[in-house]
């Protein structure tokens, strides 16, 4: 049976396009040219990836953004409605041109470059109150690059709460590595926080991960920490889950992180109890490594119950 949530999802976030190369041997070297196995264009975003998850699930999910009236924007909302996702309320503003990730995938490890485009341009002025009283649950990603929204985030939140919506935040990385961009001022209007290992430690100045969980679930109810291969680490109203992550080749990890964010929410809004959430959003991050860019191989609920299934038997 389908676990279908009636709680609908209100997503603020980062529009662009991902150009990923996969197969490269070698680092590029200034004056060098080498070969990608293959290079594929494709919806990128940690908003956009994460909303795609939670669609693929079933939930009804609307999107909030900012593109440029330009090709790639329009290959970001064909792909968003592609998804059943809403997107009346993503501008497409002429004067501004859509952001691109281009994405260097090697064995262990990957290297970006990201034109931010319209991303940074997006205001609360822009944002319509009345899209929130049509939703039930507000989720933010990338909390670090949207500069037109930093100083009015906390305010976001604060009018979700007011209106009895729940929230949750996923910062992602700094990419100014200052890590304090005013995050402390959104958390006690955050019902949900999920962090990868690195997020952590680094926004709440601690020396361990089992540190910063203990800091963050002082402010947030439910605290989700990511450790990669290692797994995750949690902590809700009180009791702490740690669960190994499945054991999957991947084929490419990007979105990974939001996939499994897509999964924990999904969970959480079905009232499902924190282990169950954790391995549910364990098996949404790790299906979607098994194709290129973020969205291509995200599971729907009867994948993630027979995924779940074949791991169990097979431990």
């Amino acid at each position: 049976m389908n676990p279908k949530t009636k709680r609908r999802v209100l997503v603020i976030g980062e529009l662009n396009v991902d150009l990923i190369g996969t197969g490269l041997q070698t680092f590029p070297v200034l004056g060098r040219e080498i070969i990608a196995q293959e290079i594929v264009l494709t919806l990128g975003s940690s908003s956009a990836i994460l909303a795609c998850g939670l669609a693929r699930l079933g939930v009804p999910v609307t999107f909030i953004s900012k593109v440029g009236k330009d090709d790639f924007g329009k290959f970001c909302l064909e792909a968003l409605e592609s998804k059943k996702i809403k997107t009346l309320n993503v501008i497409r503003d002429g004067k501004l041109r859509t952001g691109l990730t281009v994405s260097l995938n090697f064995r262990d490890d990957k290297a970006q470059v990201t034109y931010p485009g319209a991303i940074p341009h997006l205001y609360y002025k822009d944002i319509s109150q009345k899209v929130f009283r049509q939703n039930d649950h507000l989720h933010i990603s990338s909390f670090f690059l949207q500069d037109g929204l930093l100083n009015s985030f906390p305010q976001l939140f604060q009018d979700a709460k007011q209106i009895g919506m729940s929230t949750s935040l996923d910062p992602n990385c700094d990419n100014r590595n200052q890590w304090n961009s005013g995050i402390w001022k959104c958390l006690e209007f955050i019902d949900v926080l999920l962090l990868n290992e690195m997020e952590a430690i680094n926004i709440a100045k601690a020396k361990s991960v089992n540190r910063a969980l203990e800091i963050f679930a002082q402010k947030v109810p439910t605290v989700v920490i990511k450790l990669g291969p290692k797994g995750v680490l949690a902590k809700s109203r009180g009791q702490v889950v740690q669960l190994a992550a499945f054991k999957i080749k991947p084929i490419d990890s990007t979105g990974a992180g939001d996939s499994f964010d897509a999964g924990f929410l999904f969970s959480h809004l079905n009232g499902f109890d924190l282990r169950k959430s954790l391995t549910v959003a364990n098996a949404c991050g790790a299906l979607s490594t098994q194709g290129l860019g973020g969205t291509a191989t995200q599971a729907d609920w009867d994948e993630v119950q027979r995924f779940v299934r074949k791991q169990a038997q097979s431990l």
